[in-house]
Protein backbone atom coordinates (compact mmCIF):
# COMPACT_ATOMS: atom_id res chain seq x y z
CA UNK A 1 0.00 0.00 0.00
CA UNK A 2 2.78 2.04 1.16
CA UNK A 3 4.30 1.70 -2.63
CA UNK A 4 0.99 2.81 -3.93
CA UNK A 5 0.71 6.42 -2.04
CA UNK A 6 4.24 6.72 -3.15
CA UNK A 7 3.55 6.60 -6.81
CA UNK A 8 0.12 8.42 -6.72
CA UNK A 9 2.27 11.20 -4.53
CA UNK A 10 4.92 11.17 -6.97
CA UNK A 11 1.98 12.02 -9.97
CA UNK A 12 0.20 14.86 -7.84
CA UNK A 13 2.87 16.38 -5.70
CA UNK A 14 4.05 19.06 -7.94
CA UNK A 15 0.27 20.24 -8.86
CA UNK A 16 -0.71 19.22 -5.32
CA UNK A 17 2.27 21.33 -3.90
CA UNK A 18 1.18 24.61 -6.34
CA UNK A 19 -2.52 23.95 -5.23
CA UNK A 20 -1.78 24.47 -1.62
CA UNK A 21 0.81 26.93 -1.61
CA UNK A 22 -1.25 29.38 -3.79
CA UNK A 23 -3.89 28.94 -1.47
CA UNK A 24 -5.47 31.96 1.07
CA UNK A 25 -4.47 29.50 4.02
CA UNK A 26 -0.93 28.50 2.74
CA UNK A 27 1.00 30.12 5.65
CA UNK A 28 -1.25 27.49 8.09
CA UNK A 29 -0.27 24.30 6.56
CA UNK A 30 2.24 22.45 8.65
CA UNK A 31 2.33 19.73 6.73
CA UNK A 32 0.47 16.91 4.10
CA UNK A 33 0.36 13.64 3.84
CA UNK A 34 -1.21 10.50 2.18
CA UNK A 35 -4.18 9.03 3.55
CA UNK A 36 -6.50 6.10 2.76
CA UNK A 37 -10.16 6.15 4.01
CA UNK A 38 -9.89 3.36 6.63
CA UNK A 39 -13.83 2.02 6.42
CA UNK A 40 -12.41 1.07 2.63
CA UNK A 41 -8.82 -0.26 3.94
CA UNK A 42 -10.93 -2.47 6.15
CA UNK A 43 -13.11 -3.61 3.17
CA UNK A 44 -10.62 -4.88 1.40
CA UNK A 45 -8.91 -6.25 3.92
CA UNK A 46 -11.74 -8.20 4.20
CA UNK A 47 -11.79 -9.70 1.21
CA UNK A 48 -8.65 -11.65 1.99
CA UNK A 49 -10.28 -12.96 5.45
CA UNK A 50 -14.04 -13.72 3.88
CA UNK A 51 -16.60 -12.69 7.34
CA UNK A 52 -14.78 -13.48 10.37
CA UNK A 53 -12.71 -10.16 9.63
CA UNK A 54 -15.62 -8.22 9.42
CA UNK A 55 -17.32 -9.93 12.56
CA UNK A 56 -14.39 -8.49 14.48
CA UNK A 57 -14.63 -5.13 13.36
CA UNK A 58 -18.16 -4.24 13.24
CA UNK A 59 -19.56 -6.02 16.45
CA UNK A 60 -16.70 -3.27 18.02
CA UNK A 61 -13.77 -6.19 19.27
CA UNK A 62 -11.21 -4.53 18.57
CA UNK A 63 -9.07 -7.55 19.83
CA UNK A 64 -10.45 -9.93 17.34
CA UNK A 65 -10.23 -7.89 14.40
CA UNK A 66 -6.37 -7.06 15.46
CA UNK A 67 -5.81 -10.58 15.26
CA UNK A 68 -7.28 -11.31 12.21
CA UNK A 69 -4.55 -8.48 11.06
CA UNK A 70 -1.24 -9.77 12.51
CA UNK A 71 -2.82 -12.80 10.66
CA UNK A 72 -2.68 -11.23 7.52
CA UNK A 73 0.70 -9.54 8.46
CA UNK A 74 2.12 -12.89 9.40
CA UNK A 75 0.88 -14.73 5.69
CA UNK A 76 2.06 -11.60 3.94
CA UNK A 77 5.27 -12.08 4.92
CA UNK A 78 5.84 -15.07 2.65
CA UNK A 79 2.78 -14.29 0.33
CA UNK A 80 2.70 -10.57 -0.69
CA UNK A 81 -0.50 -9.58 -2.20
CA UNK A 82 -0.96 -6.51 -3.61
CA UNK A 83 -3.63 -4.39 -2.73
CA UNK A 84 -6.71 -3.51 -4.81
CA UNK A 85 -6.50 0.07 -5.39
CA UNK A 86 -9.48 -0.07 -7.71
CA UNK A 87 -11.77 -1.15 -5.26
CA UNK A 88 -15.40 0.25 -5.00
CA UNK A 89 -17.36 -1.33 -2.87
CA UNK A 90 -20.93 -1.57 -3.59
CA UNK A 91 -21.80 1.50 -0.62
CA UNK A 92 -19.04 3.34 -1.70
CA UNK A 93 -20.86 6.46 -3.06
CA UNK A 94 -23.03 6.05 0.43
CA UNK A 95 -20.37 6.46 2.23
CA UNK A 96 -18.71 9.16 -0.05
CA UNK A 97 -21.66 11.19 1.09
CA UNK A 98 -22.03 10.62 4.28
CA UNK A 99 -18.24 11.73 4.10
CA UNK A 100 -18.71 14.52 2.41
CA UNK A 101 -16.14 13.53 -0.15
CA UNK A 102 -16.88 14.98 -4.21
CA UNK A 103 -19.00 12.74 -6.63
CA UNK A 104 -16.65 9.69 -7.75
CA UNK A 105 -14.18 9.88 -4.88
CA UNK A 106 -10.79 8.27 -4.57
CA UNK A 107 -10.01 6.27 -1.40
CA UNK A 108 -6.87 7.65 -1.39
CA UNK A 109 -7.38 10.99 1.06
CA UNK A 110 -5.11 14.44 0.77
CA UNK A 111 -4.86 15.00 4.94
CA UNK A 112 -3.51 18.36 5.34
CA UNK A 113 -2.39 19.34 8.80
CA UNK A 114 -2.63 22.52 10.26
CA UNK A 115 -0.65 24.78 12.84
CA UNK A 116 -2.99 24.90 16.01
CA UNK A 117 -1.91 28.28 16.14
CA UNK A 118 -3.84 28.82 12.81
CA UNK A 119 -7.54 29.45 12.63
CA UNK A 120 -9.07 28.42 8.78
CA UNK A 121 -12.62 28.53 7.44
CA UNK A 122 -14.41 27.74 4.29
CA UNK A 123 -11.69 25.70 2.74
CA UNK A 124 -11.64 23.18 -0.09
CA UNK A 125 -12.42 19.51 0.03
CA UNK A 126 -11.11 18.35 -2.89
CA UNK A 127 -8.06 18.14 -5.24
CA UNK A 128 -9.04 16.52 -8.32
CA UNK A 129 -10.96 13.09 -7.33
CA UNK A 130 -9.15 13.34 -3.87
CA UNK A 131 -10.79 14.21 -0.83
CA UNK A 132 -8.86 16.99 1.56
CA UNK A 133 -9.33 16.46 5.04
CA UNK A 134 -8.02 18.55 7.38
CA UNK A 135 -6.35 18.35 11.26
CA UNK A 136 -5.21 20.71 13.48
CA UNK A 137 -2.05 18.78 15.18
CA UNK A 138 0.49 20.69 17.70
CA UNK A 139 4.19 20.99 16.32
CA UNK A 140 6.25 17.91 14.92
CA UNK A 141 9.35 17.53 17.32
CA UNK A 142 12.20 15.63 17.50
CA UNK A 143 12.17 13.03 20.21
CA UNK A 144 16.21 12.88 21.56
CA UNK A 145 15.99 13.96 25.03
CA UNK A 146 17.58 17.73 25.33
CA UNK A 147 14.95 18.61 28.27
CA UNK A 148 15.63 18.19 31.62
CA UNK A 149 11.84 18.31 32.34
CA UNK A 150 11.09 16.49 29.79
CA UNK A 151 13.38 13.29 30.92
CA UNK A 152 12.23 13.62 34.46
CA UNK A 153 8.50 13.52 33.47
CA UNK A 154 9.19 10.79 31.35
CA UNK A 155 8.94 8.43 34.11
CA UNK A 156 11.42 5.59 35.87
CA UNK A 157 13.65 3.35 33.92
CA UNK A 158 13.11 -0.59 33.99
CA UNK A 159 13.76 -3.89 32.35
CA UNK A 160 12.90 -4.31 28.94
CA UNK A 161 13.94 -0.95 27.51
CA UNK A 162 16.37 0.20 25.14
CA UNK A 163 19.46 0.80 25.23
CA UNK A 164 20.42 4.83 25.64
CA UNK A 165 23.19 6.72 23.66
CA UNK A 166 24.20 9.94 22.55
CA UNK A 167 26.96 12.34 22.68
CA UNK A 168 28.70 14.88 24.84
CA UNK A 169 28.67 17.89 23.19
CA UNK A 170 26.00 19.03 23.96
CA UNK A 171 24.58 16.45 25.93
CA UNK A 172 22.18 13.65 24.40
CA UNK A 173 20.54 10.75 25.04
CA UNK A 174 18.38 8.78 22.66
CA UNK A 175 17.83 5.55 22.00
CA UNK A 176 19.42 2.98 19.83
CA UNK A 177 17.38 1.68 17.59
CA UNK A 178 19.48 -1.56 16.84
CA UNK A 179 22.42 -2.73 14.74
CA UNK A 180 23.86 -3.62 11.39
CA UNK A 181 26.84 -5.70 10.37
CA UNK A 182 29.10 -4.96 7.68
CA UNK A 183 31.12 -6.52 4.73
CA UNK A 184 34.09 -7.22 7.54
CA UNK A 185 32.07 -10.12 10.13
CA UNK A 186 33.96 -8.74 13.26
CA UNK A 187 32.48 -4.68 12.36
CA UNK A 188 28.86 -3.76 13.99
CA UNK A 189 27.35 -0.55 13.64
CA UNK A 190 25.21 1.29 16.21
CA UNK A 191 21.90 2.89 13.83
CA UNK A 192 20.21 5.81 15.57
CA UNK A 193 19.40 9.33 14.59
CA UNK A 194 21.75 12.25 13.57
CA UNK A 195 20.11 14.49 16.24
CA UNK A 196 21.13 12.07 18.85
CA UNK A 197 24.63 11.72 17.48
CA UNK A 198 25.64 14.19 15.51
CA UNK A 199 28.51 14.58 12.85
CA UNK A 200 31.01 11.99 11.12
CA UNK A 201 33.81 11.67 13.99
CA UNK A 202 31.91 12.30 17.25
CA UNK A 203 32.42 9.87 20.03
CA UNK A 204 29.31 7.85 20.99
CA UNK A 205 28.78 7.43 25.25
CA UNK A 206 26.83 4.85 25.99
CA UNK A 207 24.14 5.83 28.41
CA UNK A 208 23.92 9.05 26.97
CA UNK A 209 25.76 11.66 28.89
CA UNK A 210 22.64 14.01 29.14
CA UNK A 211 20.91 11.53 31.58
CA UNK A 212 24.08 12.23 34.30
CA UNK A 213 25.21 8.81 34.96
CA UNK A 214 28.56 7.65 34.38
CA UNK A 215 28.92 7.14 30.79
CA UNK A 216 31.67 4.98 28.58
CA UNK A 217 32.64 5.06 25.29
CA UNK A 218 31.13 3.09 23.11
CA UNK A 219 32.06 4.24 19.76
CA UNK A 220 32.42 6.83 16.61
CA UNK A 221 29.97 8.08 14.23
CA UNK A 222 30.50 7.16 10.86
CA UNK A 223 27.97 8.40 8.66
CA UNK A 224 25.27 10.93 8.65
CA UNK A 225 22.50 11.96 7.05
CA UNK A 226 19.85 15.07 7.57
CA UNK A 227 17.96 17.88 6.31
CA UNK A 228 19.38 21.30 6.61
CA UNK A 229 17.78 23.19 9.14
CA UNK A 230 15.20 26.10 8.32
CA UNK A 231 12.76 29.09 8.82
CA UNK A 232 9.69 27.86 10.68
CA UNK A 233 7.94 29.68 7.24
CA UNK A 234 10.20 27.96 4.47
CA UNK A 235 8.84 25.89 1.54
CA UNK A 236 8.87 22.61 2.41
CA UNK A 237 8.18 19.34 0.36
CA UNK A 238 10.45 16.83 -1.01
CA UNK A 239 11.16 18.80 -4.01
CA UNK A 240 13.01 21.56 -2.11
CA UNK A 241 15.23 19.00 -0.22
CA UNK A 242 15.15 15.84 -2.36
CA UNK A 243 17.96 13.77 -1.07
CA UNK A 244 17.98 14.07 2.57
CA UNK A 245 14.55 14.71 3.51
CA UNK A 246 13.48 11.29 3.70
CA UNK A 247 15.71 10.04 7.01
CA UNK A 248 17.23 11.17 10.13
CA UNK A 249 19.93 9.36 10.43
CA UNK A 250 23.59 8.56 12.36
CA UNK A 251 26.08 5.35 12.11
CA UNK A 252 28.44 4.74 14.54
CA UNK A 253 31.26 1.81 14.29
CA UNK A 254 31.09 0.05 17.64
CA UNK A 255 34.49 0.10 19.44
CA UNK A 256 33.12 -2.58 22.27
CA UNK A 257 32.34 -5.76 22.68
CA UNK A 258 28.34 -6.26 21.15
CA UNK A 259 27.34 -8.52 23.83
CA UNK A 260 28.24 -6.25 26.79
CA UNK A 261 25.54 -3.45 25.38
CA UNK A 262 22.51 -6.62 25.02
CA UNK A 263 23.40 -7.02 28.63
CA UNK A 264 22.32 -3.73 29.93
CA UNK A 265 19.43 -2.70 27.45
CA UNK A 266 17.63 -4.08 24.61
CA UNK A 267 19.02 -4.23 21.14
CA UNK A 268 16.75 -4.78 18.11
CA UNK A 269 18.05 -7.48 15.91
CA UNK A 270 15.65 -7.90 13.21
CA UNK A 271 15.48 -10.85 10.72
CA UNK A 272 13.93 -9.04 7.52
CA UNK A 273 13.05 -5.37 6.37
CA UNK A 274 10.13 -4.98 5.46
CA UNK A 275 9.92 -3.27 1.91
CA UNK A 276 7.75 -0.24 1.36
CA UNK A 277 5.37 -1.99 -1.06
CA UNK A 278 4.40 -4.40 1.80
CA UNK A 279 3.62 -1.71 4.24
CA UNK A 280 0.04 -1.43 4.86
CA UNK A 281 -1.61 1.35 6.56
CA UNK A 282 -2.88 -0.15 10.28
CA UNK A 283 -0.46 -2.51 10.31
CA UNK A 284 0.05 -3.57 13.23
CA UNK A 285 3.90 -2.58 14.72
CA UNK A 286 6.22 -1.80 17.68
CA UNK A 287 8.58 0.18 18.87
CA UNK A 288 11.18 -0.02 22.15
CA UNK A 289 12.48 3.14 23.01
CA UNK A 290 15.15 4.43 26.18
CA UNK A 291 12.27 5.85 27.98
CA UNK A 292 8.95 3.63 28.29
CA UNK A 293 10.32 0.70 26.93
CA UNK A 294 7.42 -1.17 24.18
CA UNK A 295 4.87 0.85 22.92
CA UNK A 296 2.12 -0.46 20.69
CA UNK A 297 1.13 1.07 17.09
CA UNK A 298 -0.16 0.74 14.04
CA UNK A 299 1.06 2.62 10.67
CA UNK A 300 -0.76 5.60 10.04
CA UNK A 301 -0.49 7.70 6.57
CA UNK A 302 2.42 8.39 4.28
CA UNK A 303 3.90 12.43 4.64
CA UNK A 304 4.34 14.07 1.91
CA UNK A 305 6.01 16.76 3.49
CA UNK A 306 6.59 18.11 7.11
CA UNK A 307 8.09 20.33 9.26
CA UNK A 308 9.67 18.74 12.04
CA UNK A 309 11.31 20.97 14.86
CA UNK A 310 14.64 20.28 16.43
CA UNK A 311 16.71 22.47 19.25
CA UNK A 312 18.40 24.30 16.23
CA UNK A 313 15.24 25.17 14.09
CA UNK A 314 13.00 23.48 11.62
CA UNK A 315 13.89 21.00 9.16
CA UNK A 316 11.92 19.64 6.36
CA UNK A 317 10.89 16.37 5.86
CA UNK A 318 8.77 14.01 2.91
CA UNK A 319 8.57 9.99 2.57
CA UNK A 320 7.76 9.48 6.39
CA UNK A 321 5.30 7.08 7.72
CA UNK A 322 3.14 7.76 11.00
CA UNK A 323 2.17 5.85 13.60
CA UNK A 324 -0.53 5.89 15.94
CA UNK A 325 -2.46 4.39 18.66
CA UNK A 326 -3.32 0.70 17.94
CA UNK A 327 -6.71 1.10 19.90
CA UNK A 328 -9.39 4.12 20.14
CA UNK A 329 -7.95 7.11 22.63
CA UNK A 330 -10.10 8.82 24.83
CA UNK A 331 -7.60 10.59 26.68
CA UNK A 332 -4.48 11.58 23.92
CA UNK A 333 -1.61 10.84 25.28
CA UNK A 334 2.31 11.06 23.27
CA UNK A 335 2.84 8.39 21.15
CA UNK A 336 6.52 8.33 21.83
CA UNK A 337 8.14 10.02 24.57
CA UNK A 338 11.48 12.47 24.78
CA UNK A 339 14.51 10.15 24.18
CA UNK A 340 12.89 7.50 21.98
CA UNK A 341 14.38 9.00 18.84
CA UNK A 342 16.16 6.27 17.14
CA UNK A 343 13.71 3.60 18.19
CA UNK A 344 13.02 0.58 15.18
CA UNK A 345 9.75 0.02 13.87
CA UNK A 346 9.40 -3.73 13.84
CA UNK A 347 6.85 -6.52 13.66
CA UNK A 348 6.80 -9.68 15.44
CA UNK A 349 5.92 -12.95 15.37
CA UNK A 350 7.06 -15.85 16.94
CA UNK A 351 11.03 -15.65 16.70
CA UNK A 352 10.96 -13.31 13.60
CA UNK A 353 11.47 -9.33 13.59
CA UNK A 354 10.79 -7.78 10.83
CA UNK A 355 12.08 -3.82 10.68
CA UNK A 356 9.68 -1.41 9.28
CA UNK A 357 11.79 1.77 10.25
CA UNK A 358 12.88 4.26 12.89
CA UNK A 359 11.00 6.96 15.00
CA UNK A 360 12.66 10.72 14.54
CA UNK A 361 9.68 12.97 16.10
CA UNK A 362 5.88 12.99 17.46
CA UNK A 363 3.36 15.30 17.78
CA UNK A 364 1.33 14.18 20.14
CA UNK A 365 -0.60 11.42 18.90
CA UNK A 366 1.02 10.52 16.43
CA UNK A 367 5.09 9.16 15.95
CA UNK A 368 6.47 9.47 12.70
CA UNK A 369 9.37 6.88 11.21
CA UNK A 370 11.60 7.02 8.55
CA UNK A 371 11.60 3.50 6.41
CA UNK A 372 14.46 0.89 6.91
CA UNK A 373 14.37 1.07 3.17
CA UNK A 374 15.64 4.23 2.56
CA UNK A 375 17.86 3.87 5.90
CA UNK A 376 19.82 0.62 3.97
CA UNK A 377 19.55 2.76 0.48
CA UNK A 378 21.81 5.56 2.40
CA UNK A 379 24.01 3.56 4.10
CA UNK A 380 24.76 1.14 0.67
CA UNK A 381 25.49 4.33 -1.39
CA UNK A 382 27.72 6.00 1.17
CA UNK A 383 32.02 5.43 0.75
CA UNK A 384 31.79 5.22 4.40
CA UNK A 385 31.18 1.50 4.02
CA UNK A 386 33.22 -0.16 2.39
CA UNK A 387 31.05 -3.55 0.87
CA UNK A 388 28.31 -1.54 2.18
CA UNK A 389 26.21 -2.97 5.42
CA UNK A 390 23.31 -5.72 6.21
CA UNK A 391 21.05 -7.04 8.66
CA UNK A 392 22.91 -9.29 11.85
CA UNK A 393 20.06 -12.06 12.04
Amino acid sequence: MMGELIRIADEIQPRLREFLGNSWFSSAIRGVSLDVDDYWEFTELGEKFRYGFYYGYLTGNEFEAAAYRRSFQAQSLADFRHVNMALRPSWWERHCHAMNYPEGADPVIIRVILNETEKATDLPRSFNQYPIVYEVRPPNRAVGTFDRIAELISGDRERGKALSIGRAHPNTAGTLGGMLGGADPRIRYLVTCTHVLGPPGTDVYQPGPFEGRKSEFVGSVRHWSIPNPGAPHAPCSEQVTPNAARIDLAVAELSVDADSLRKVGRVTIPNAVRPIPAIRKNDRVTFTGKTRGRVDAKVGALTLWDQVEFPDGFRCFGRLFELKSPTRDYVREDLASPGDSGSWVVFQVDNLTVWYGMVISCDGGQAYACFADYILEECNSSVAFPGGVRLLA
